[in-house]
């Protein structure tokens, strides 16, 4: 069992992801789309991550996870590839309207999306399969965030650099750093390394009552995540009467603090604290909200920034206790279909949060923090409806 290979897999697909993160903006207006195009780009990229989660979790129980983690990273690959061609063409003029935004839905949105969608899927379903162990399998869950939060601040450092250079750079950085981690992955990972299932025998109903509690406590928690996000830079613009330039920077420094927690939460906390998936829910999901109540009644940076820190803490333990917990029960066989509706519920919240985060803040700006902690307060108690697992793994339990 090495989960390791897989946890670099999934650190080196949202690395390239993240790389085109500090580019995309001005290639955007560059390219004529704007600020409303860009974000109608993205929410398409996750709409068809939401879609394409739960056919990677049920290719997993046909092929294997090295053979679904290859597939997903060379399509994202592709679809990278493919975006680095059209951007280019589109500034030079050769595509233009309808034409450039096919271009850049199909080969960004629908090729890479549906690519990237499959690296944490086959990941987790791995992990799961391979560690009955609750605390060893909750930790090594948490590991696996852990390298996605890593990637998402070594990334865009990667493309900032590449983008100082030229705004192309990290066009082409992306599908390389793709190909790169695929080749790591076909050398590293033994092929059969893991059970596969017959056609049909892996598949999970997300109605079921060992599973339903603890989709909705991840779609619950990144909700709440994605509506802080998203409306923290307004928060700080307005509260502070901060100009553009100081709104980006503190913006950029309060996302970092958050990043920070979040990371430190996943790779050191959970390892520490050994807590039963409901109690690392449970607390996690308080002390992000204690956190948004802080970010709400903030008068000064300094209190932004800590609340945001314990924002990031609290769900870098929500994420692994509701990723573990959903996984409870389940044979190795249908740990890629768990995996898929996992994933399908984390990109539908990230659709879902920023949509009501703008909404709620346009109508009245503290609407949307209350609402996110409101949000995260229900998480905090929804897995105690869970029944008790069919199959209780081995492990510690506390």
């Amino acid at each position: 069992m090495r989960p390791a290979i897989v946890q670099f897999a999934v650190f080196g697909a949202f690395a390239a992801q993240q790389t085109l993160t500090p580019v995309l903006p001005p290639l955007a207006r560059e390219l004529g789309l704007g600020e409303a195009g860009l974000g109608l780009l993205i929410a398409g990229a996750a709409a068809v991550v939401m879609a394409a989660s739960p056919a990677w979790g049920r290719r997993v129980g046909r092929t294997g996870y090295r053979a679904t983690m290859l597939a997903a990273l060379g399509l994202a690959a592709a679809g990278s590839a493919a975006f680095a061609v059209a951007v280019p063409l589109g500034l030079a003029g050769v595509l233009t309207g309808a034409t450039l935004w096919a271009a850049l839905i199909a080969s960004r949105a629908v090729v890479f999306g549906a690519g990237i969608a499959g690296a944490p899927v086959a990941a987790q379903s791995y992990v799961a399969a391979s560690i009955t162990d609750q605390a060893a399998r909750t930790r090594a869950l948490a590991m696996v965030g852990a390298a996605q939060g890593l990637a998402l601040i070594v990334g865009p450092l990667i493309g900032g650099a590449l983008g100082g250079l030229s705004l192309y750079a990290p066009l082409y950085a992306a599908p390389a750093l793709l190909l790169a981690t695929a080749a790591v992955v076909a050398a590293r990972l033994p092929a059969g390394a893991t059970p596969t299932a017959p056609h049909g025998a892996g598949r999970v109903s997300w109605r079921e009552r060992q599973l339903w509690p603890y989709l909705c406590c991840g779609l619950g928690v990144l909700v709440a995540l994605g509506m802080v996000q998203i409306t923290i830079g307004f928060l700080i613009q307005d509260r502070l009467n901060a100009t553009h330039a100081e709104t980006a920077s503190l913006t950029g420094f309060a996302l970092v603090s958050s990043g920070i927690g979040y990371l430190v939460a996943q790779a050191v906390l959970v390892r520490l604290l050994k807590w039963s998936p409901r109690r690392l829910i449970t607390v996690g999901a308080l002390l992000a909200a204690v956190g948004g109540v802080l970010i709400t009644v903030a008068s000064g940076m300094p209190a932004v920034l800590a609340g945001m820190a314990a924002v990031g803490v609290g769900l870098g333990l929500a994420v692994p206790g509701y990723t573990t917990g959903a996984t409870l029960g389940y044979p190795p066989a249908q740990q890629g279909a768990v995996a898929g509706l996992v994933g399908a519920a984390n990109a539908a919240a990230f659709i879902i949060g920023p949509i009501l985060g703008t909404v709620l803040y346009q109508w009245r700006p503290v609407a949307a923090l209350l609402a996110a902690c409101a949000i995260l307060l229900g998480a905090a108690f929804v897995p105690a409806a869970a029944t008790p697992p069919r199959q209780a793994p081995a492990g510690h339990n506390r």
